[in-house]
C-alpha cells in the first residue's frame, strides 16, 4: 500500500464515523428534547400518557382539558406508528403510566399508496405487544384515525 493510499484510508476511516454519527432517525431531535425535559423535571408516575402524531403535539391545552388528571404529552411531528415503535423505549416505557392514549396511523397511510389498512393495524398490534410485554396491566386506548 502506497503512502497516498494509507492517507486516503486514514482519511476515510477518520471521517466516516463522524458522518454516521451526524445522521439520525426521523424525529430524533424531538425525542432528545423530551428526554432533556424529563431529566430536568421528572415526569409524574401514574399519569395518562398521550403519544402519537401532531394532533397530540399541537394540542396545547391538553392539561386544561383534563383538569382532574395528570397528563404527559409525547406527541411528535408527523409521526407514524413505525416512528412510535422506534422510540417506544424513550417515550412510552419509562413513564410507567396508568393509561396510554395513542393517536397515530394517518401518517402511515399518507406516506405511500402501498401502505394498507391491514399494515397499519399490524403496526399497531406490534406496538401494543411491545407495550403489553413491559406493562401487563396498563390501559391502552387507540384513538381512531379520521376517515
Amino acid at each position: 500500500m502506497t503512502c497516498i493510499h494509507r492517507f486516503i484510508l486514514i482519511l476515510i476511516l477518520g471521517v466516516a464515523p463522524i458522518e454516521l454519527l451526524a445522521q439520525h432517525s426521523p424525529f430524533w431531535d424531538e425525542i432528545q428534547i423530551f428526554k432533556y425535559q424529563d431529566s430536568i423535571n421528572k415526569p409524574p408516575s401514574n399519569a395518562i400518557l398521550f403519544v402519537g402524531s401532531s394532533s397530540f403535539r399541537l394540542w396545547s391545552g391538553m392539561q386544561n382539558d383534563f383538569p382532574y388528571h395528570v397528563i404527559i404529552n409525547r406527541g411528535f411531528g408527523g409521526s407514524s406508528l413505525t416512528d412510535v415503535i422506534r422510540y417506544v423505549d424513550d417515550i412510552i416505557i419509562p413513564y410507567r403510566s396508568k393509561q396510554i392514549v395513542i393517536y397515530c396511523g394517518e401518517n402511515d397511510l399518507a406516506t405511500s399508496d402501498s401502505i394498507t389498512a391491514q399494515m397499519v393495524a399490524d403496526r399497531f398490534k406490534m406496538l401494543f405487544t411491545i407495550i403489553r410485554k413491559d406493562s401487563k396491566k396498563v390501559n391502552v386506548v387507540f384513538v381512531s384515525i379520521k376517515p
